[in-house]
């Protein structure tokens, strides 16, 4: 008695915050920039995520405890949510964090998909009785795991995509904001392939996955309205990159440090100036300027970003994040040994860190040991 009635608030609860975060979400306003259009349309995809679930919520509820219907029916609407949420919730990242790799064919199969899912629980639930029935019903759920695992590839190709852009445009990539997306899709990869055992598992179990959707629930709403906030530095570093990617220019053949021939897309002679103007740059301290992008490197060295992003990717074999990290690491280093009066953290300040802490974990990365113990072996 007492695990129905808590299944019963539970439910009910998780429909009435699951349908206030997707109507806040279609509430939400951002700056009306052009920039913002990606992120608004991942906005509406995500409310109409958390919609969803709130009706599915609301239909259990009233399913399980007003008009009690055939158990069939009922985890045919669970797994239909499931798969609509998980293409939408797919589609509503790749529009977060690469709007320009969308692929139209991928967005015509994973309509043809959920048609045809849609179509065996209609089937399953309108023709089939007994074990014929049960048996369907059991491949949808299996059908959904696999997609699921098919879904999180691809969230994750995505998820490193964004990374490597980030760190070709900023020198210092915004790892803060960034850190919530492997926990949300985490998150979210477990309660989706949870779905198909949930469903024919105790009472007690569909409780607990329940309980932990809600948290899920808040928590990706809370990272979604904070990634607003830094949410302009994603597209640009995304724009930047596609840009590059589009440069065409005469190949060149040099020898890189291992002495194999590769071939890039800059002439000697552009390749030898861009050379000049980095140690130039790198004399006067450019790299120290916290946060610097390559946009701000390029114009003050007087060239081009896709010239300078080729230059620093093919001919340095480096992200603009790495080619500016090891310049502050490389003076780090020097001022770690030559100025012995001053701390880790005036050092870390000095070369552009934003933060001790920071320059602590970069320069461990770096040269595998801590700055303090780099100051005590020289």
């Amino acid at each position: 008695m007492f695990t129905v009635q808590f299944e019963y608030y539970t439910v009910f609860l998780g429909w009435v915050i699951t349908l206030c975060l997707g109507v806040f979400l279609l509430m939400f306003r951002t700056p009306k920039l052009e920039g913002y259009r990606n992120f608004n349309t991942a906005r509406g995809i995500l409310a109409a995520v958390f919609l969803l679930f709130a009706g599915e919520m609301m239909v259990q509820w009233l399913l399980r405890f007003v008009k009690p219907v055939s158990p069939v029916f009922s985890v045919s609407i669970y797994l239909a949510v499931f798969l609509i949420s998980s293409f939408l919730i797919t589609i509503s990242y790749a529009r977060l964090l690469l709007p320009h790799h969308i692929n139209p064919r991928h967005m015509v199969w994973m309509a043809v998909v959920t048609v045809v899912y849609l179509l065996l629980l209609v089937v399953d639930n309108w023709l089939l009785h007994g074990w014929t029935q049960v048996n369907l019903l059991v491949f949808c759920a299996v059908f959904l795991f696999l997609q699921v695992c098919v879904l999180f590839v691809l969230a994750v190709r995505i998820y490193r995509r964004t990374i490597s852009n980030l760190k070709r445009y900023y020198a210092d990539y915004h790892q803060a904001f960034m850190r919530w997306m492997p926990g949300v899709g985490m998150g979210i990869l477990v309660f989706e392939l949870t779905a198909p055992v949930v469903c024919f598992s105790s009472r007690n179990v569909g409780i607990i996955q329940e309980l932990l959707g809600i948290v899920l629930f808040v928590y990706t709403f809370i990272c979604f309205i904070n990634f607003a906030f830094y949410y302009q530095s994603v597209d640009q570093a995304s724009s930047a990159a596609d840009s590059d990617d589009d440069g065409d220019n005469e190949g060149l053949v040099i020898h890189n440090v291992a002495g194999n021939i590769t071939h890039h897309p800059l002439g000697e002679s552009l390749c030898e100036v861009l050379h000049d103007k980095h140690l130039q740059w790198q004399q006067a301290g450019g790299y120290r300027v916290t946060g610097v992008t390559i946009d701000q490197a390029a114009q003050a060295m007087g060239t081009n970003r896709t010239y300078l992003s080729q230059y620093i990717n093919e001919v340095c074999n480096k992200t603009f994040y790495e080619w500016v990290r090891d310049m502050r690491v490389d003076e780090a280093c020097q001022l770690l040994v030559n100025r012995r009066d001053l701390s880790v953290e005036q050092i870390a300040a000095m070369v552009g860190f934003s933060s001790s802490s920071n320059f602590s974990s970069t320069f461990k990365r770096v040269t595998g040991v801590t700055p303090l113990q780099w100051r005590r072996s020289h």
